[in-house]
């Protein structure tokens, strides 16, 4: 008899961006408001944000975070009716922060007690490597183990080729910023992304969670290169934000200026998912030709 196909759930972006790659979206029956791969837009969001709105400034944001994290609730609500009645035999949830993503307990609880309950598979994944091998994971849990193995296999050959372009060229300071107001040092997996690309992090810490830095810390840094990701912008967004809070101008000052690199957090850098190679391509390639702008005005690139 033919197996019947599995039903996912998804409430972490990059789990859905991994599932997509995997050629898997049309097992999905559900995600989290955040899952907005277009392949999946047809698919029913389970989720929806509390709070101000993404492009809210950034310390309005950092202020009701710090609320719910202080609260021990998160930014997003969970449907709880509508979650059980998708009936899925895999739920994908993230299990580095329960503030900005739903976590494993809060689906526990709003599947109650049916006697048949979903696969749970709690993504924590802190380094580049810990990427590739969880979309290996999915891939068992949502039996493709064979899609799985040739998927991260490719992954795998496309960030070698990265490495060997920018293993004889001159490592570049960088510093990577996940938050603008206040300023956050981009940390796990983002570290080894830029070292993949030819970079030098300045200040992250491979695996290290993402800290508060000063302007002080900036400038001890030297860095070549400042790129901007904040998470949950795009590169124009993520541009706004650096000209609104003074960013752009405060960085025009260091001596030597750096170049100023504005990018798509969520499809380049943020999601832990098959999007972080496209994320070292994009910055070995911004390595490779970034520099100070001859008219001394920091340059914004979007990626």
């Amino acid at each position: 008899m033919p197996q019947t196909p599995i039903r996912i759930v998804s409430l972490v972006p990059g789990a859905t961006d991994a599932l997509v790659a995997l050629g898997l979206a049309s097992s999905l029956v559900g995600r989290s408001n955040e899952c907005d791969h277009p392949v999946v837009a047809h698919v029913p969001p389970l989720t929806r944000p509390l709070g101000p709105p993404q492009d809210a400034p950034g310390d309005e944001i950092d202020r009701a975070v710090r609320d719910a994290a202080a609260e021990g609730g998160g930014m997003n609500v969970l449907d709880a009716p509508a979650l059980r009645a998708r009936r899925p035999d895999l739920v994908a949830v993230q299990g580095l922060c329960g503030v900005c993503a739903i976590g494993p307990e809060v689906v526990r609880d709003a599947l109650g007690g049916p006697t048949r309950r979903p696969e749970i598979l709690e993504l924590s994944p802190l380094r580049l490597t810990d990427v590739l091998d969880d979309i290996g994971r999915i891939a068992v849990a949502a039996a493709a183990e064979r899609r799985g193995h040739d998927l991260v296999d490719r992954l795998r050959r496309r960030l070698a080729r990265i490495r060997a372009r920018a293993a004889g060229a001159p490592r570049r300071a960088v510093v990577c910023l996940e938050w603008l107001d206040p300023l956050f040092l981009a940390g796990h997996w983002i570290p080894d992304v830029v070292a993949a690309a030819g970079g030098h992090d300045a200040l992250g810490r491979p695996g290290g969670r993402s800290v508060a830095i000063t302007d002080d810390d900036l400038v001890s840094a030297h860095p070549e290169i400042v790129v901007l990701a904040p998470c949950g912008l795009d590169a124009a967004g993520a541009w706004r934000e650096a000209t609104r809070t003074g960013l752009v101008a405060r960085l025009a000052r260091l001596d030597p200026r750096p170049a100023v690199v504005a990018l798509d957090a969520g499809r380049l850098l943020s999601r832990p998912g098959p999007g972080l190679i496209e994320g070292a391509e994009s910055l070995a390639g911004l390595f490779g030709g970034a520099g100070a702008p001859a008219d001394g005005v920091p340059a914004g690139i979007a990626g």
